[in-house]
């Protein structure tokens, strides 16, 4: 049994951007309940679905990745990944159980496609100005 593998980078960021996208709007479906939290397998099963990969090298790449974002958050360095946002560390201390970090994410809201109002110009072609 051969499962259909992506080739193009397109799909993945589709999927990915899909993924995205769907996954705020479970949060808000119930204001008097308590958010879900994002859990290591829930990540894992997204990414996989998203990137076409194996669960096991997704598993590497992806805990390789949160290990490095919290040896940075650590270090006391600002993160900035845009699909993300940017990341600035608000308050920082040390307790006996680890460090603890009040983190500040800024997410921008995505570009619409549609510029053409941006460049409309202000004289039709052949008037004067």
């Amino acid at each position: 049994m051969a499962t259909k593998k992506s080739t193009s980078n397109t799909t993945a960021k589709t999927a990915a951007d899909e993924v995205a996208q769907t996954a705020p709007e479970a949060l808000h479906d119930d204001d008097t309940a308590a958010p879900e939290q994002l859990k290591i397998k829930d990540l894992l099963e997204r990414v996989a679905l998203a990137t076409d990969l194996n669960k096991n090298k997704v598993r590497a790449i992806v805990e390789a990745t949160l290990n490095e974002l919290g040896k940075a958050l650590e270090a006391g360095e600002g993160v900035n990944l845009p699909p993300l946002g940017k990341i600035r560390i608000v308050n920082a201390r040390t307790e006996e159980q680890g460090s603890i970090l009040t983190l500040k994410l800024r997410r921008m809201t995505p570009k619409s496609n549609d510029t053409s109002a941006d460049k409309d110009a202000l004289a039709e072609v052949g008037e004067d100005s």
